[in-house]
């Protein structure tokens, strides 16, 4: 949502684009909320591909893929299951949980206390550092620095 007090201006702007673009150009628009546009009338004339926070979820047969196929896990559905609701499908949860329970000696008692939330705490992992919930830290794959491309 545009806040500063050029919103109008911009949200006119980028209305006047998406109405005008030409054919060969393709616009991509990411936001956390739907932007000030005609988007009935983008979907209606079939210019409109949407990409929701459900499409990107992964499912329980793709968390299942995902967890014992590419992570080399070995968890029954019950565990898949468990994982999957509680990361609510998001692969960079998947991918902690993963990870922690490559070095967990007990997979069970990790899945039982991640399914309940950890104990003393009612916030769902989201809400938290994930090293906090996770037990550990991680290095990450690369610098912020080159992230930012400096």
């Amino acid at each position: 949502m545009l806040r500063s007090h050029d919103a109008v201006a911009v949200a006119e702007a980028l209305a006047f684009l998406v109405e005008y673009v030409p054919p060969p150009l393709h616009l991509v628009i990411a936001t956390c909320e739907d932007p000030p546009l005609a988007l009935a009338r983008l979907r209606a004339r079939c210019q409109l591909t949407e990409v929701r926070a459900a499409d990107l979820r992964f499912t329980f047969d793709e968390a299942a893929a995902f967890l014992n196929q590419a992570m080399g896990l070995k968890l029954d559905g019950d565990a898949i299951a468990a994982l999957e609701a509680r990361t609510e499908g998001w692969i960079a949860g998947l991918q902690l949980a993963a990870r922690s329970l490559q070095g967990h000696s007990d997979p069970a008692s990790f899945v039982a206390a991640f399914r309940a939330g950890s104990p003393g705490c009612n916030s769902p992992p989201s809400r938290r550092k994930a090293t906090e919930w996770f037990g550990r830290s991680f290095t990450p794959a690369c610098s912020r620095r080159e992230l930012m491309g400096r």
